[in-house]
């Protein structure tokens, strides 16, 4: 792994990269750096449908890629955050938000969001989680902007009820970023679930209403020597091809799994001598893993990590955000990386991307999706993932949370405090990504042209009349060379072919209507489970194609 990640910081500094245009910054992107996937035996076949969508995430060896290279899209940001801090004085989150889960109910029709609130009555304060006053809360929304602090009337805080904190006492452990509304669950009584952990294990809770919760009694990890950190995302795919592994719970693993009795006072968390950073080949290091399981109370822990920062540029992953997407898993991951001098601790948000929600390769390690605000803005410290994306009509919706100021390193003499000291205070915010828009395969540098073929397809009971490609254009992306594109109808070439390569039929561009794509009766005659793929070959290397829509 070391080799590894040498020859990524050697590629960085060789040139050999790819620079899109993001207003009036430069973000370059590797030629190549991404992990292989599982390759074909984790593949699941789909089926061609009008409303298909047909990403393009990962391309490995059955992809057969010739000189292109997939890019992650960036985000929108909103310029300030949808839920600040409490302006009201003394309110339990007047001081930090973060670790938000956020539904839509489909029965209220109305946003809904679980968070972490700390309030601080000044600097130095000793009662409380870090020294601040640490509470579970919960807030609404009709439009997913504008938001509601309830007086739920639970919890005394600060001698009154009037606020929006969760009677969460009675669940061993409730942590807001595992919040799961299950619209399979047959009981209305576990309609929500949360599955929070400690380092001795795991904790399930059950909700009929969100806001009233009660402990399961029940054990959910099979494996008893399993040691958790920190809860990162509980999700539940209804679609996935193996009914033993619907719910997926994703973990800190911040120590080995050979370790016996980790704990936060070990060596590897102590200053070395000298030194007051974390050691780059220590234990400590958070880690993701993943257990899964037919249903929340039967969980099994993966043996393998989910992501290892010894695997890509990171000094550690602290958090990750796992959202169910067209038959594929993806992860927008915290990228920490450290400053040595002042002894914090950075993070923005990265994509990365699975097909069996277990092993997550990455996309271009070192671009951001969701990077760090400017300079003296509200979010230019770190950016925390949330627990999964929330797909609001054609737009996937992320509710992460900026600070201003950055962690300080635990191995460090103040750790947290050193980072309150100069105002953490993280908001909520949202950024929002086109649903058919998530990445793009592009040409890669010094070359003119290149191909790749989709994941198979088989016809469905009704075969579409035309595919949308969604594409990037230079206006969007390069502006400085939008006068060296040809025209668009020019631009993408695509084939019908079989498993072995042979060509079925080819699409005819339809004039008039950009990237649009009519398909030939040839392959509307064609019928039975044949597996088949599009390949596609980008003629114009200052294009880029997204995904395909079939209509």
């Amino acid at each position: 792994m070391d080799a590894r990640r040498e020859f990524l910081k050697t590629m960085s500094m060789a040139g050999g990269l790819w620079t899109l245009s993001e207003g009036l910054s430069e973000r370059r992107v590797y030629a190549e750096e991404t992990i292989h996937s599982q390759g074909a035996d984790s593949i699941v076949v789909r089926t061609l449908e009008p409303g298909r969508l047909i990403p393009f995430l990962c391309l490995d060896a059955t992809n057969q890629p010739d000189s292109v290279v997939v890019c992650p899209m960036p985000a929108n940001k909103d310029p300030e955050p949808v839920l600040p801090k409490n302006p009201k004085v003394g309110s339990p989150d007047e001081g930090d938000l973060m670790y938000a889960t956020v539904v839509i109910d489909p029965e209220t029709k109305r946003f809904r969001m679980w968070y972490w609130g700390e309030a601080q009555a000044k600097l130095g304060v000793t009662g409380g989680m870090r020294g601040f006053t640490t509470s579970m809360l919960y807030a609404e929304s009709q439009d997913g902007l504008d938001w509601e602090r309830p007086e739920l009337g639970f919890v005394a805080f600060r001698g009154s009820r009037k606020n929006n904190i969760l009677d969460t006492a009675s669940t061993a452990r409730f942590h807001p970023r595992t919040v799961l509304l299950d619209e399979t669950e047959a009981d209305p009584r576990k309609r929500f679930k949360c599955l929070g952990s400690t380092s001795r294990g795991a904790h399930l809770s059950y909700s009929e209403d969100g806001i009233r919760w009660r402990k399961s009694g029940i054990a959910p990890i099979a494996n008893k020597k399993a040691r958790f950190h920190e809860s990162c995302c509980f999700l539940m795919d209804p679609d996935c091809p193996d009914p033993e592994k619907r719910f997926k719970w994703f973990n800190q693993f911040p120590w080995g799994n050979d370790i016996p009795d980790p704990r936060w006072d070990c060596p590897a968390y102590k200053t070395l001598p000298g030194s007051q950073i974390y050691s780059t080949d220590a234990l400590d290091r958070r880690r993701i893993g993943v257990a899964y399981g037919p249903d929340e109370a039967h969980m099994t822990v993966s043996p393998t990590l989910a992501m290892d920062p010894d695997e890509g540029l990171e000094e550690q992953i602290h958090l990750i955000s796992v959202t169910p997407y067209e038959g594929y898993y993806l992860a927008l991951y915290e990228y920490s990386w450290f400053d040595l001098e002042v002894r914090t601790d950075r993070s923005d948000l990265r994509l990365a991307v699975s097909r069996d929600g277990l092993q997550f390769e990455r996309i271009q390690n070192q671009v951001s999706v969701v990077p760090r605000g400017p300079v003296g803005t509200w979010d230019d410290g770190n950016v925390i993932s949330p627990n999964q994306l929330v797909r609001v009509g054609d737009e996937l919706w992320i509710y992460y949370s900026g600070s201003p100021a950055e962690f300080g390193l635990m191995g460090s003499p103040k750790g947290w405090p050193l980072a309150c000291e100069a105002g953490y205070g993280p908001q909520i915010g949202r950024a929002v990504l086109p649903y058919d828009s998530v990445t793009c395969v592009r040409v890669r540098p010094w070359r003119f042209r290149g191909s790749f073929r989709s994941d198979p397809l088989t016809p469905g009971k009704k075969l579409p009349q035309f595919l949308q490609a969604n594409m990037t254009r230079p206006s969007n992306t390069r502006p400085h060379i939008v006068d060296c594109a040809g025209p668009v109808d020019k631009a993408f070439r695509i084939t019908v072919n079989e498993e072995d390569g042979t060509v079925v039929a080819a699409l005819e561009p339809v004039t008039g209507v950009a990237g649009r794509f009519k398909i030939p009766q040839e392959m509307l005659d064609r019928r039975g489970p044949t597996p088949f793929r599009f390949h596609v070959s980008i003629e114009d290397p200052y294009y880029g194609i997204c995904s395909l829509k079939a209509l």
